[in-house]
Order: structure tokens, then sequence, then C-alpha cells
């Protein structure tokens, strides 16, 4: 059996195998024409690792399958006998079909009646050969003997081309034995899509675990923030990433107008988008904390797995929580039927966890914003407690 490569190979190279070399009186094409009363309309082939068919389709309406397949030649699924699978007949049989996947509709006739079973096939290689001689009895067709001159060589493989675009009842198939059902695809996709899921969820609850354990408390405090005030918390978080990018574009052009600024656009333009995205992954983390502790002080406290809860417990709880979306997209995908269900699901949680990701960014935000009033309060009371000071040594003085 050739190789896909091969065939394509041959598919191309066809139209110039056929010529013969110019002699100088010039080129004549010599067509054998066959008297028919039928013709054949189409021609599917299929030549597999352990089968090789091959369907005729007539003018009369009739349909022909003659097939080799796990030991048994069939013809129009009646049983003829028993081959060597790997013998002269099946290897005879593949070159036919091999040859007949590279033939036109008219040339094909003729190349299937050309055909004759190898020695030693016996009684079931004539028996195969007459059922396919019976098959094409009536039916007419041609063969090119000679070819127009290599330059016209183009031409003929468009127009080989545009014939086989033109077959649109014929049927070509060529497969090595790697046809993987459609079932086992959904659920080794759905299967793997599961694993990166569970990848995820470990870089996530890892990053989560480094804020919890040197966050100083900062990101039970975002938490807080967006369970206390959430709807402020996703107003400002939609505000900033709609206006992240205005501010960044006009601090570049601030810096590029300013001489002095040109060296700090090095530093601005990767530093902000990261700081952005930083900030939103650590408010979606917050939110998922936040949600974690709720669900295990709500639901889970009685239980005795959840009675010591920390930190650590409601983190991995409510990552999972927003991630589950997404796994049961993935379990609904592995089951093949419902896969339109799982893509349903996917898109809901992809939106959810945007919402989750802009009520997260704003919390971060505010706490932000809180901590800089804080920062300028004290600056205030420190610059205050100077003033008197030196107003004190002053009036001593």
């Amino acid at each position: 059996m050739l190789p896909s490569w091969a065939l394509l190979a041959l598919l191309l190279v066809s139209p110039l195998a056929a010529q013969e070399v110019p002699t100088a009186e010039g080129f004549e094409d010599s067509v054998g024409v066959e008297t028919a009363t039928d013709s054949l309309v189409g021609a599917a082939v299929s030549v597999g690792s352990g089968d090789a068919s091959l369907d005729l389709h007539l003018s009369d309406g009739r349909t022909v399958e003659l097939e080799l397949s796990g030991g048994q030649v069939r013809a129009d699924g009646e049983s003829l006998g028993r081959y060597d699978q790997g013998g002269a007949l099946e290897r005879s049989w593949r070159n036919l079909l091999e040859d007949a996947a590279m033939a036109s509709t008219a040339e094909l006739p003729v190349l299937l009646r050309q055909w004759q079973p190898p020695a030693g096939s016996g009684a079931l290689g004539d028996s195969l050969d007459r059922r396919l001689e019976e098959a094409l009895a009536g039916v007419g067709g041609r063969m090119a003997t000679a070819t127009a001159p290599a330059e016209d060589s183009i031409d003929k493989l468009l127009a080989r081309v545009r014939e086989l675009e033109a077959r649109g009842s014929e049927r070509i198939v060529i497969d090595h034995g790697w046809d993987i059902p459609e079932a086992v695809e959904d659920f080794v996709e759905g299967l793997a899509n599961l694993f990166g899921l569970i990848v995820w969820f470990g870089v996530l609850f890892g990053i989560g675990a480094a804020l919890v354990f040197f966050g100083d408390g900062r990101l039970e405090r975002v938490s807080g923030t967006v369970l206390t005030e959430p709807l402020r918390s996703a107003l400002i978080g939609l505000a900033g990433a709609f206006l992240a990018i205005p501010f960044y574009v006009l601090v570049i052009l601030a810096l590029v107008i300013s001489v002095l600024g040109i060296p700090l656009v090095i530093a601005w333009a990767p530093l902000f988008p990261m700081l952005v995205m930083l900030a939103g992954l650590a408010g979606w983390i917050a939110v998922a904390y936040g949600a974690g502790d709720t669900m295990i002080r709500r639901k889970l406290s009685q239980r005795p797995k959840f009675e010591q809860a920390g930190a650590f417990h409601s983190l991995a709880l409510g990552i999972a929580l927003l991630l589950s979306p997404f796994a049961v997209g993935a379990l609904f995908q592995m089951t093949g039927f419902l896969e339109g269900l799982g893509d349903l699901v996917f898109g809901l949680g992809v939106v959810a966890n945007a919402i989750v990701a802009a009520i997260g960014f704003g919390a971060v935000l505010v706490r932000g914003r809180d901590a800089m009033d804080r920062y300028r309060e004290r600056r205030a009371v420190r610059r205050r407690a100077r003033l008197e000071q030196q107003t004190q040594e002053s009036t001593n003085v």
C-alpha cells in the first residue's frame, strides 16, 4: 500500500507519465473507444490497512461493490471465498485500486478490464475477475495511448484537477489504519482539557498560597472589600479596565515628548501591563479565597474535615469553585453527544470568571487607593509634628 505522499505524487505526475518521446513528424493521439449502452457515473475507492474495496455506480442505477476485507472476498455482500492476507491476490487488487484512484471516470472501465488475477490465485481470483467483468458489461470507456507535447502537460494537469473537482459523486478514501472513532477523539480531547485544568489549579493555588503566606493579610483585606462592597468593586474594576489602555498610551506619549522621560519609556512600556495583569490575577484569587471561606463558614463548618480549616483550605476550595464550570464542560465533552452543552457551560464559565476578575481588580484598586490615603495622612501627621516641634524650639529660644 502506497503512503499518502506517494499517492499525491502519482496524482501530480500522472498526466506526464503517459507521454511518449516526440518525433520529428509531430504528435498524434490514439484513443481507443468502446461502444457502450451504459456508462460509469462514479467510483468509490477505499484502501485501508485491513480492507480494500471498490464501489461502482452505473448510469442504469446499479451499484456494484467488490471488497477484500478480513480474509474474505465479497461481491455485493456475498462471500466468494477466503484469500491469504498479504498474498499475491491482495497485493494485485490493492495495486489495481491505487491505480484506479488516479484514473478518470472515462479511463476507469478500460483500466479495470485490463486487470488479470495473479497466477496462483486459482478459482477465487477468476471469480473476482468475472464479477468485475460482469459489472462492466456494456460500459464503455477510453484510454489515451499517447499525449500532446510536453508543453501541454500543465494544461492537462489543470484539466485533470478540474475533472476531479467536478466528480462530486465520487469518493476516494485512502487511510492507513489510523481512523480513530469520533467518540474516542472527543474523550481524549476532554481528558486533555481536564488535565490542563488540574495544572492551572496547581499554578493558581501556588500563587494564592504565596500571597497568603507573604502578603501579611493583604489578600484577606481585599477579599473582605469584595464581600462588603461588591457593587462598588465591580464598577471600579470595569472603569479601571476600560481606562487602563488610554492611561497607558497617554503616559507613553508624555514620556516621549519630554527628553528626560525617554529612558523611562523602556521601563513603563512592559511594567504597566504587567502590573495590571498581576492586579487582576490577585483580585481573582482574592475573590476565590472569599468564596471558599464563605462556603466553609456557612455550609461546611460542621463537618469534621473542615472544623479546623485554615486559609489554605479556603483558597483551594474557592479556586475549585471558580474553575468548576470548565471541569464540567470538559466532562461533557468527553461524552461526545453532550459536547454542545459542554461548550455552553464553558462559555458561561468564561463570562463568570471575567466578571469575578473585574470585581477583584476593582477591590485591589480600592485597597490601593485606601493605602495611598493612609500613607498621605501619615505624611501629613509627621509634617505637622515637625512644624510643631520647630515652633516650640523657636519659642524656647
